[in-house]
């Protein structure tokens, strides 16, 4: 995973979905390890469902916000 996510991260030149690493590490080199190769978050196994639909939602609205901000900057 950690691969394929920076590699999509070159491609897709920064409109990657939101990716997030899901291990059964929780030593914090894997979570650095995990946000240097592109995720956008990671989370311990097992998954809390809750806690990962609302970890979801926040990145999702983060890009959301960052998105508009450029659009409005690239209109200025």
């Amino acid at each position: 995973g950690y691969t394929l996510v920076a590699e999509a991260r070159r491609c897709f030149d920064g409109r990657f979905p939101v990716a997030i690493a899901a291990t059964a590490y929780v030593q914090p080199n894997e979570r650095h390890r995990a946000l240097q190769a592109g995720f956008d978050a990671h989370v311990a196994k097992p998954i809390e469902v809750r806690e990962f639909v609302r970890l979801l939602c926040e990145l999702l609205d983060d890009r959301r916000s960052a998105e508009s901000s450029r659009k409005v900057v690239g209109h200025e």
